[in-house]
């Protein structure tokens, strides 16, 4: 099951659009409750859609190679956050998060292509998963533990309600094809 690619390059032009107003990285909410950082992923437009569309690619690959790309971002995610507490990165770091408003439908683009674009498609997208990470545990004070847990949590839960949307609308539109041809 391949990416539609009209579908992906008009999630692409739609989020050049939302990135002025994609920031979630105000902070005045990232203290140190778990809940905080629960709701943090969905105050932004950049988490919200960068998430949801990580989900959308990992449902165009095998069920197999998609779970481990899920496993795979959240992973770097935590990598991310525990990064946060040992390095300084300038606040440019943001931009690489506006970036993957884009990347990540070229990367989709990108999966099943070549072997070495696969690869560069998927270390970007781990990547993307550790930005996002890093970013939002920079920006928790007090319980990092706490905040950090809820980000991850509604964060997978985002890239997991992409990958169910896209697997449900694929198989919808198998029904429907195979429903026409009759």
């Amino acid at each position: 099951m391949k990416p539609n690619k009209l579908s992906i390059a008009a999630i692409s032009i739609a989020s050049v659009f939302t990135m002025p107003v994609a920031l979630a990285h105000q902070g005045s909410h990232a203290t140190a409750h778990w809940y905080s950082g629960l709701i943090h992923p969905f105050t932004g437009l950049d988490h919200l859609i960068t998430m949801l569309l990580i989900g959308v690619v990992a449902a165009g690959l095998s069920a197999k190679k998609g779970k481990q790309l899920l496993a795979m971002v959240g992973l770097s995610f935590v990598g991310g956050m525990l990064l946060a507490n040992v390095v300084a990165l300038p606040a440019s770091i943001e931009y690489l998060l506006l970036a993957s408003l884009v990347l990540v439908p070229v990367a989709g683009l990108c999966l099943g292509k070549h072997r070495v674009l696969e690869t560069i498609s998927i270390s970007a997208l781990a990547l993307f998963g550790a930005a996002h990470g890093f970013v939002q545990t920079t920006e928790a004070t007090g319980s990092i533990m706490l905040f950090g847990t809820g980000a991850l949590l509604s964060s997978m839960a985002l890239c997991i309600a992409g990958y169910g949307l896209k697997r449900a609308i694929s198989a919808h539109s198998t029904r429907n094809a195979s429903t026409v041809a009759n």
